[in-house]
């Protein structure tokens, strides 16, 4: 959902490793989205190691370009590209994203993906997290998406309570009927149950 705080979460995330390399592709307003994350570089022979924020071409080719740059040149770093429906779609991956995200683990290349809705997200990438965030949702369709894939029933709870599926059990103890600001849901690939981060609407 627009403004959730996908953003939010992702700056704070990397508040957390402040030292470690990073190109951030953001192609909706990069400097003012990650404005302080990175120097703005807007061509491929400036990637390097350091902390990046792509303000270059945001076509597809010059992605696919920069993924493959990547692989040849860097290691140690972590990739965040927001909005990452834009370079792939459900079914199709680029091979040279797909490489990055198969192989750039083996050279220390992490990467953090921003996406509206978890069903527009290319399975590769999926397939590849660790961690998986969930925010608050419109639309219902979305929710059983999640339910399916990750949440189970406590998915439910992304989404207003008139939107509810009333037969489902929520397994979280939270007695607000709609989830303030910031909220998410969280799963590991570890872990055995969901957790869930309220938000502060001031944070």
């Amino acid at each position: 959902m627009q403004g959730s705080g996908k953003i939010t979460l992702a700056k704070k995330i990397l508040d957390t490793i402040p030292g470690v390399p990073r190109l951030i592709i953001s192609p909706q307003k990069p400097l003012e989205n990650y404005g302080g994350y990175g120097t703005p570089i807007d061509k491929i022979s400036d990637i390097q190691s350091g902390a990046m924020i792509w303000t270059g071409d945001f076509s597809q080719g010059t992605f696919e370009r920069i993924c493959s740059t990547l692989m040849a040149r860097c290691s140690d770093m972590v990739l965040l590209v927001d909005d990452v429906h834009e370079f792939c779609s459900k079914q199709k991956m680029p091979s040279n994203f797909n490489t990055l995200i198969q192989s750039g683990r083996n050279r220390g290349i992490c990467g953090m993906y921003l996406s509206p809705s978890a069903n527009l997200v290319n399975n590769y990438i999926l397939q590849s997290c660790q961690h998986i965030f969930a925010f608050k949702m419109k639309l219902h369709s979305q929710i059983e998406w999640l339910e399916k894939n990750y949440f189970g029933n406590d998915a439910e709870i992304l989404i207003a309570s008139d939107l509810r599926n009333p037969k489902k059990t929520i397994h979280l103890d939270y007695d607000c009927d709609v989830l303030p600001k910031y909220s998410f849901l969280y799963r590991g690939d570890e872990d055995s149950q969901n957790q869930l981060y309220v938000g502060d609407d001031d944070d």
